[in-house]
């Protein structure tokens, strides 16, 4: 669950924004059936929203949410595409 201010341009992620990687290449959990599709579209949403500051889980603020979007959406060396058949949400 997040929570957004309009009128002040905040948004507390939680966990779902964070300044780690939040997102990992695991092919097992998504052939378990637990794929990030929800997360994905998520993270659409927000990067249309007008966000002037992410007050994550924990650990620094982030200030271009855009760009932090863009980083989780892309893969890290190696590891393939990133869509909803190839990542899921590291609780897996």
């Amino acid at each position: 669950m997040c929570l957004y201010e309009p009128d002040k341009r905040v948004l507390v992620s939680g966990d779902h924004i964070l300044v780690d990687n939040n997102i990992e290449y695991f092919p097992d959990c998504a052939r378990r059936g637990e794929s990030p599709g929800g997360l994905l579209a998520n993270l659409d949403k927000a990067y249309h929203m007008d966000i002037g500051l992410v007050l994550p889980g924990r650990r620094s603020l982030i200030h271009d949410v855009r760009k932090r979007i863009n980083e989780l959406k892309t893969p890290p060396p190696g590891k393939g595409r990133r869509d909803s058949d190839h990542i899921v949400a590291r609780r897996c």
